[in-house]
């Protein structure tokens, strides 16, 4: 576990290396009941709204440039039913990868909901591992820093708000 030595309470505190987002429910702002009716869920991990749309969690790694160590975002994908349905008939035990979206902002990058994404998918014969982003677009914050890594300052900056400022909305 890394740490950090704080400016703010000179007290050392952890890096968290994994960020999750709230469940699904929460962020669409359904009430369990009509999200039973309104949501059918496939293999516990993906999420079909009212037949419309695909949900599921995924990883996305940022690397801290100086070490060999990420940050990992545990973040929501949204994808049009048809293609999951037919990159799913395509599955053979393989390695698989669609495009999708951001389907909600991420801490501490503002604006990211609908940011466009490579998904990949690692399969064995047992389980569907969380899937993985590949590659993101490159023409804003969260693309740069996917693809160049980000700063130890970067993320003391963000370990700073989320020890002390926990309340804050991080999401925008």
């Amino acid at each position: 576990m890394m740490e950090f030595d704080c400016t703010i309470c000179g007290k050392k505190h952890d890096v968290f290396t994994r960020i999750t987002l709230p469940e699904l429910n929460v962020l669409i702002g359904m009430n369990e009941q009509e999200f039973e009716t309104r949501v059918q869920v496939f293999k516990d991990k993906f999420y079909f709204v009212n037949t419309k749309q695909v949900f599921f969690k995924a990883d996305l790694k940022i690397q801290i440039k100086t070490l060999e160590q990420y940050i990992r975002f545990e973040v929501w994908v949204k994808i049009n039913p048809i293609d999951f349905i037919k990159m799913a008939e395509k599955l053979d035990g393989i390695d698989s990868s669609i495009n999708g979206v951001l389907a909600f902002n991420i801490p501490f990058y503002k604006d990211t909901k609908g940011t466009n994404l490579n998904i990949r998918f690692k399969l064995n014969e047992k389980s569907i591992k969380n899937p993985s982003i590949a590659g993101v677009e490159s023409d804003n914050p969260l693309g740069v820093d996917f693809r160049d890594g980000i700063s130890e300052k970067k993320v003391v900056e963000w370990m700073k708000i989320l020890h002390h400022f926990p309340s804050e909305n991080i999401f925008n």
